[in-house]
Formats: structure tokens, sequence, C-alpha cells
């Protein structure tokens, strides 16, 4: 480094930055739409660079909370340097940008969290990680009150064709769980409704049974409630039938749920006020 001057200085930094800067940059192109705060190994293909990001992310495992946050930025940066570098790969961007946002939201920074799943929505046309970036923002607006912004994005999920039917299932049941939130009955029991016909989750559809029929306890009307059982047990008849892992799971699950329990604590209750009324 001796014999160069200030020219030659600046001219190897200008060529350093060209081999680490996105192809997009290099070549002139709009700047990406997040800024970039480190430096990670540009790979020969996009699967490649997901990859190195997924292995990046094992590493954390076993670590002590300080360290492992650092290993959590190393991994969240190599996952964007997926759509940096290759921003033509769409798939692999959204893959990338998704599972960067599940480790932020898992360490606690939601805003971050926020930016990479709307990343991974924007990329993620023709991919199921459009569908569950949506999901997960409408969840992260749910909590944090937002109940308008989170039924806009359980409703995206609903209506679109291109999202799987599990994940528009999932959409119809947290968006009657909004509703119910809004004290809007009506419009939560008919998503709730929507789900045990849309859903291939057999757990989703259980819980949307589940939720229906406490509507049904809440107002009182527990010949209503029964018959949204019977209607849950017979909707799910031929899975628990089958003698498979698949068929074991839908008896456990039926096997599990409340509502029974819910629906003959309250027959009970009507009959004991009833027997009141009619003490003098």
């Amino acid at each position: 480094m001796r014999g160069l001057g200030i020219g030659g200085l600046l001219g190897l930094a200008a060529a350093s930055l060209a081999v680490l800067a996105p192809a997009s940059l290099a070549q002139g192109g709009p700047p990406p739409k997040r800024s970039w705060t480190g430096v990670v190994q540009r790979m020969e293909s996009a699967a490649e660079q997901l990859t190195r990001a997924r292995r990046l992310k094992t590493l954390r495992f076993g670590l002590e909370p300080a360290e492992r946050r650092r290993a959590t930025d190393r991994a969240v940066e190599a996952y964007r340097a997926v759509r940096l570098y290759f921003p033509e790969a769409r798939g692999a961007c959204a893959e990338a940008s998704f599972r960067a946002a599940e480790l932020l939201a898992a360490d606690g920074r939601t805003g971050a969290a926020l930016e990479e799943y709307e990343l991974a929505e924007e990329f993620g046309e023709r991919t199921e990680f459009r569908a569950r970036a949506r999901l997960e923002i409408g969840r992260i607006h749910r909590r944090a009150g937002e109940l308008r912004e989170a039924l806009d994005r359980f409703h995206a999920v609903a209506t679109d064709p291109a999202s799987p039917a599990r994940r528009r299932g999932e959409a119809w049941l947290e968006a009657g769980d909004v509703w119910d939130a809004l004290d809007k009955t009506e419009e939560a029991e008919r998503a709730w409704w929507t789900a045990t016909r849309t859903s291939t989750d057999a757990r989703d559809r259980v819980a949307a049974f589940e939720r229906i029929g406490r509507a049904h306890i809440a107002r009182g009307d527990l010949e209503g409630a029964a018959g949204v059982l019977a209607s849950c047990r017979e909707a799910l008849s031929e899975e628990a039938a089958l003698e498979t892992e698949t068929g074991e799971r839908v008896r456990r699950l039926l096997a599990s749920m409340r509502l029974p329990r819910e629906l003959e604590a309250a027959i009970e209750r009507r009959a004991r006020e009833q027997v009141s009324k009619r003490t003098p």
C-alpha cells in the first residue's frame, strides 16, 4: 500500500465497493427499498444465498442471549442479502424476507419485522409467502389494537384465489376474531362459518366451530350451540374415521374440544335457574 498515492487509494476503495455492492447498484439501478447495514459475501445464486442464510440461522441455537442476538443479526443480514444481490429472484426474496421477519419478531423487534413482512408480501406474488406475510402483518396490527388494518390484511388473504386453501381458512378464522373484538357478532359468525368450509386444516375448522358454538351459548341459544357441535362432528367424521396419522390427529382434536363441556355447564346453569324461578 505504501506505493499508492491518494488517487490510488481512492481507486482501490471504489473497486472494493463495486465488488461488495448489489448488482442493481453496480449497474446504476434503483437503490434498495431498505437500508443496508452490513456486508455479506455474495454467492453464485439466490438459492445459495438463501442456503447460507439458513445455515447462519441454525448457528443461533444454544447460544447465550447476547451472543444469540448478534447471531440473529448476522442471519437477518444474510437473508436481506438475497434481495439485495438477487432482486430478480422474487420467490427466493419473498422467503428470505419472511424468514428475516420471523427472526426479528421472535427477538421482539416488531417494527423491523413488519418491514420485512411487507417486503415478503411485495415479492411474494405467486408464492405462499404473500399470504403468510399478510397473515403475520394482520396479527401485528391486531395485537397493536389496529383492528381495521388487521381486517384489511386478513380479508386480502381470504379473498385472494392465489392464497392456498389452508391460508384462506386461517384468514377467515382470524377475521372472525377481529369482527368479534369489534362487537360485530353477525360478521364474526359469518367469517367463522366460512372458515369451517374453506380451511383444509382440521385444527382451524374445529376452532371455528367452537367459536360459533360459544357465540350461541353467550346469547342463550343452547339448542343452536348443540347443533353447531353436531355439525362439527359430522363435518370431520370422515377424517376422524381414517386409520392414519391424520385420523388420529382429528380424533384428538375432537376429544379435546371445550365446547361440549361448556355447553353442558350452560345447560346445568339454565336448569338451576329454572328451578329457582319455580321455587317460592
